[in-house]
C-alpha cells in the first residue's frame, strides 16, 4: 500500500494535498522524488532525484537514489552588437477580453531563441501572449557592433534559440506603450470525478425477441451406465385359498432312561393335522413308534449320558439347541445382525459399522482431516487452526485456516476466488475501518483491522477486543483492485460474530470493479449490508 505521489514537472513540483483514505497497489514501495539546490552551477540550479522508498520511511535516503539529474540556471550572455534598424510593424487589433480561464499547471521550460536585431521604432503594438520559456542555448560568435537605431515597438516574443556570444552592449530602445491586455487562458483540467449518484427506478421489462431458428439435432451420445436396481414393488394381495388337503403332523417326544428304555429313547407319534393349526394333537394321532437306545446319542443327556456340547442345552433328555440370537440375550451387537446355527451362531456388523460383529463401531468418513482420532476441519476450528495442533488464542477465532482476533465483536471475510478484496466498515459514529485507516483509534472507535489479504481469499478482519459503540454498522467492500468483472466475478461472504450470540453471515456475487468511497453507507455503489448491535 501507497500513498498518492505528487507530480514532477520540470523544475516545479505540483503540491498535492494528503487524502483522507491514501491508494493501494498491490505490490511495490513508495516511488519518491526530492529537489534540491544545485552546488555546481554558476548561477544556481537544481536537483531532482529520483528513487524508490525501499525501507518505506517517507524518506528518500542517499542508499535508494536510482538516477539524478542537474537543471542549471543559464549564464547571462555577452549583449550583441545593436542590428541594422527593422521595418516598423503593422499595429495588430486589438482582441476581445476572455473569460477568465482556470490555472493551468506550469509549462516547461522552451528553448532560448537567437537574439534578434533591432528594428526601428515602430508605433506601440498590443502585448502578445506570453509563449514558453526555451532552455538556455549555447554560446554563439561574437557578431560585428551595428549602428544604433531607434528603439522598435514590442513584438511578441519569438521562440528561444541557442544562444550566442554576448555582444557589444548596444543603445538602450526607447521603451514602446504598454500592449493590451492578452487573451484569457485556457480552460484548467477537469475536476476529479463526484460520487455516484443514487441507483436509479428500474426499467420497465422489454418486449420478447423473436423465437430462434431450432438448432440442428446433436449427434448421439455414448450410452449411459446401467441405472440401480428399482425398489422392491408393493407385495401383491393374497390370492384365494386353495382346497384343503390336510397335511401329516409328527411330534417326537425325548424318552429318558427307564423301564422302557434303559439308555433313553423317542417316542415319535404321528397322525394328520385335520384342523390345520401345525400341532399334532390328541385326537389327531394315529398310533406312535418308540426307539430306544441301545447307548447314549449324539443328543441325549442326563443321567448317564452326561451333559450336552457347547451350542445346546438339555431338555427332557435331548440336547436342544440354543438360539445365541434371542437366549438369553443377544450375543451380537445392537448394529449387528445375528445368524444362528445348529451348535452355533455368527454376527456381522451392518453397513456403515465394522467390527467382529459382537462389538461394532461406526465408520467415520472424514472429508477433512483426522487430528488424531478425531475429524477435523483445519479452516475453523480455533484448537488446529490451519493445521493439527496449531491453537489460536483464548480472544482468536478461525477462519480460512488463520487465526484472527474475535473479542466482542467481528467482521470476517472471505471470497472464492484469490485477489485482493478490501472490506470496509463504518461505525454508528461514522469513521470507516479498512487496509488505510486499521486503528485502533478515536478515528476508528477503537476498531481494528488485523489483517488485510491481498493476493489469497481471505480473511480479512475487523474487530473490537472491548464493548463496541452500539447503533448501526455499514458494511461495504471495494473491488477495485481485484478488477472484478462479468469475465472474473467474486463472490465475498462477511460474518459478523459476537460472544454467546448467533453469527450473521452475508454473501454477495461482484460483477463491476468499484473502489471504496468514504464513508460507507446504503447508497454507496460499495454497500453490501447494514447490521445493528445494541
Amino acid at each position: 500500500m501507497i500513498r498518492h505521489a505528487c507530480v514532477l514537472t520540470s523544475l516545479a513540483l505540483v503540491a498535492c494535498d494528503q487524502p483522507a483514505f491514501t491508494a493501494k497497489v498491490l505490490s511495490g514501495s513508495n516511488s519518491l522524488a526530492t529537489v534540491t539546490d544545485s552546488s555546481d552551477c554558476t548561477s544556481g540550479g537544481k536537483v531532482i532525484s529520483f528513487g524508490v522508498d525501499d525501507n518505506q520511511n517517507d524518506i528518500l535516503d542517499d542508499g535508494e537514489i536510482d538516477h539524478r539529474v542537474q537543471v542549471c540556471n543559464g549564464d547571462a550572455g555577452i549583449q550583441g552588437s545593436n542590428g541594422p534598424i527593422g521595418e516598423t510593424g503593422a499595429i495588430g487589433p486589438k482582441g476581445e477580453t476572455g473569460t477568465t480561464g482556470q490555472t493551468g499547471e506550469t509549462g516547461a521550460t522552451g528553448a532560448t531563441g537567437e537574439t534578434g536585431i533591432s528594428g526601428p521604432q515602430g508605433p506601440s503594438g498590443e502585448q502578445g501572449p506570453q509563449g514558453p520559456t526555451g532552455a538556455t542555448g549555447l554560446t554563439g560568435d561574437r557578431g560585428p557592433t551595428g549602428p544604433q537605431g531607434p528603439a522598435g515597438e514590442k513584438g511578441e516574443l519569438g521562440a528561444t534559440g541557442e544562444k550566442g556570444e554576448t555582444g557589444a552592449t548596444g543603445a538602450t530602445g526607447a521603451q514602446g506603450p504598454a500592449g493590451e491586455k492578452g487573451e484569457t487562458g485556457a480552460t484548467g483540467a477537469i475536476g476529479p470525478h463526484g460520487p455516484a449518484g443514487e441507483k436509479g427506478d428500474t426499467g420497465a421489462t422489454g418486449a420478447v425477441g423473436p423465437q430462434g431458428p431450432t438448432g440442428e439435432m446433436g449427434a448421439t451420445g455414448p450410452q449411459g451406465p446401467d441405472g440401480a436396481a428399482g425398489t422392491t414393488g408393493e407385495k401383491g394381495e393374497t390370492g384365494v385359498a386353495g382346497s384343503n388337503g390336510h397335511s401329516a403332523a409328527f411330534n417326537r417326544i425325548a424318552m429318558v432312561p427307564g423301564p422302557e428304555c434303559a439308555f433313553g429313547g423317542t417316542m415319535l407319534k404321528y397322525g394328520v393335522d385335520l384342523n390345520d393349526n401345525g400341532i399334532l394333537e390328541a385326537t389327531e394321532s394315529q398310533g406312535d413308534l418308540v426307539l430306544c437306545s441301545s447307548i447314549c446319542g449324539n443328543y441325549q443327556c442326563g443321567g448317564s449320558c452326561g451333559t450336552c456340547s457347547s451350542g445346546y442345552s438339555c431338555e427332557s433328555g435331548m440336547c436342544g439347541d440354543i438360539n445365541e440370537c434371542v437366549y438369553p440375550e443377544p450375543m451380537c451387537d445392537t448394529h449387528a445382525s445375528c445368524t444362528n446355527s445348529p451348535g452355533t451362531f455368527s454376527c456381522s456388523c451392518n453397513e456403515g459399522f465394522e467390527g467382529d460383529g459382537r462389538i461394532c463401531t461406526a465408520i467415520i468418513t472424514c472429508s477433512t482431516t483426522m487430528c488424531g482420532d478425531v475429524c477435523t476441519d483445519l479452516t475453523s476450528d480455533p484448537v488446529n487452526c490451519g493445521r493439527c495442533g496449531a491453537a489460536c488464542g483464548p480472544t482468536q477465532a478461525c477462519s480460512n485456516s488463520v487465526c484472527v482476533g474475535s473479542g466482542q465483536l467481528r467482521f470476517t471475510s472471505t471470497w472464492d476466488v484469490d485477489g485482493d478484496i478490501d472490506v470496509w466498515v463504518t461505525t454508528p459514529g461514522g469513521k470507516s475501518i479498512g487496509y488505510s485507516n486499521q486503528g485502533p483509534s478515536a478515528n476508528t472507535e477503537n476498531g481494528r483491522q488485523d489483517r488485510d489479504d491481498t493476493s489469497g481469499k481471505g480473511p480479512e478482519n475487523i474487530y473490537w477486543e472491548t464493548v463496541p459503540p452500539s447503533g448501526t454498522y455499514h458494511v461495504c467492500v471495494a473491488t477495485n483492485f481485484f478488477r472484478a468483472s462479468a469475465a472474473r466475478p467474486v463472490n465475498v461472504t462477511v460474518e459478523v460474530a459476537r460472544p454467546m450470540a448467533e453469527s450473521v453471515i452475508e454473501s454477495r456475487l461482484y460483477t463491476a470493479s468499484v473502489a471504496f468511497s468514504h464513508p460507507c453507507s446504503p447508497a454507496s455503489p460499495t454497500y453490501m449490508f447494514s447490521t445493528q448491535i445494541r
